[in-house]
Formats: structure tokens, C-alpha cells, sequence
């Protein structure tokens, strides 16, 4: 069960699977590790080579104090809502800019740094391995932050469905090439709709130059 994990029967049933493992694997060459979201440090965490942490970024210093030598990966960050050559922030939808609409904050006053905010926690500290982005490609079911006729998650940090690259890839690319990246958004030919509901069009820019 979901809620299992920091108590006895998480650690029974991690146990199991690194009996299964070890059998699998008898040369040692795969850590076990779990994507967790509570309970981090007690119940399966006593059975794992590597701790998962899914999101809570202030759980990583903490935990990193309390269990030093034990490995610490971020096994789901993000989950940032974003979209495809959308600038209109309506409220509840998706948009060019990374926001956490649908996960509580609703509402054209949420901060749209998602993607700053899941990914400097797992690059900075040298005691944190990286992080999981969940996810690179939006995908069918979930739909966030649209709910019903909408079957589909807005989740994907890079691609859309299709995969056609989402303005946010440019972010993680500004990152993690050596090529000059300077992607500015939005596109400088857009035009602003009579209905957009502020007086000044955001705009942003993505680069990884001096």
C-alpha cells in the first residue's frame, strides 16, 4: 500500500524485493533505491542502497545530515504544467510558463519558476546524485491542470505529445550543452490578444551565455 512506506511492512516488502535482486544480480552491480514520498529514513529506507525522494526539496539537507553516507537521488522532481506556444496564463491552464498549476495553486498568482525550483535543488548540493524530471513528454491520463473533456497531462517539461520541443526545453538545454543557447519567449512576432488580462506581456529568456 502507498502509505506503507516509512513503516514495518515497507521495510518486509523492500526486503523481499532486494531478496530478489540479490538473486538476480549476485555480483552486487544494481543499487536498490525507491521513489518516495514520505517516510524517508525508517520502513523501506533501512533495505535501500540509494534514497529516492519524490519532490520535497526541504527534505534533502535534513536527511543528508541526519544519514550522511547513504546516497540521496530526487526519484521525481517537477512536474511542472506547461504548454506549447501558449502566452495567455487563463486561469487554471497551461502555459508557456512553468507553473505548478494543479497542484494546489490555481490561480494566475502562482509563481512560474517550477522548473528553477525542482532543478537547482538536485544540482547544487554535492551530496544529491540528480533528479528525475517528471516527466520529459506530456503523456495521456492525469490531465493537469485541465480536467474533464481533457485526457491529457501538460507535465511534460520538454516535449509536447508529439514531441515538438516546449519553450521550458530551452531551460534544461541552456544547461546541459556547450552550445550557446538564447531562446526568448514569446515569440517576438506574437500578438496580444484584446482579451489577455494584464497590461504587460512577460517576457523571458533562456540562456546559458556569460
Amino acid at each position: 500500500p502507498e502509505g506503507c512506506k516509512g513503516g514495518p511492512e515497507g521495510l518486509r516488502i523492500a526486503r523481499l524485493f532486494k531478496h530478489v535482486l540479490q538473486k538476480l544480480d549476485p555480483h552486487g552491480q544494481r543499487a536498490m533505491t525507491a521513489a518516495m514520498d514520505s517516510g524517508w529514513g525508517s520502513g523501506m529506507s533501512e533495505a535501500l542502497d540509494v534514497q529516492g525522494v519524490n519532490y520535497n526539496y526541504e527534505v534533502y539537507a535534513p536527511f543528508h545530515a541526519s544519514y550522511p553516507n547513504v546516497p540521496l537521488i530526487g526519484s521525481e522532481t517537477a512536474s511542472c504544467s506547461t504548454d506549447r506556444g501558449t502566452y495567455v496564463p487563463a486561469l487554471g491552464k497551461a502555459s508557456a510558463y512553468a507553473s505548478l498549476r494543479g497542484h494546489g495553486c490555481t490561480t494566475d498568482s502562482c509563481l512560474d519558476t517550477c522548473l528553477q525550483d525542482s532543478l537547482m535543488p538536485a544540482m547544487m548540493p554535492d551530496f544529491v546524485i540528480g533528479g528525475f524530471v517528471w516527466t520529459g513528454f506530456d503523456y495521456k491520463g492525469e490531465p493537469t491542470p485541465d480536467a474533464w473533456p481533457t485526457v491529457g497531462s501538460h507535465y511534460g517539461a520538454m516535449f509536447d505529445i508529439a514531441g515538438f520541443e516546449k519553450d521550458a526545453y530551452f531551460y534544461y538545454k541552456s544547461w546541459w550543452t556547450k552550445e550557446p543557447v538564447l531562446h526568448i519567449l514569446p515569440h517576438w512576432n506574437w500578438e496580444h490578444p484584446d482579451e489577455y488580462p494584464a497590461s504587460k506581456v512577460k517576457v523571458w529568456i533562456y540562456t546559458n551565455a556569460a
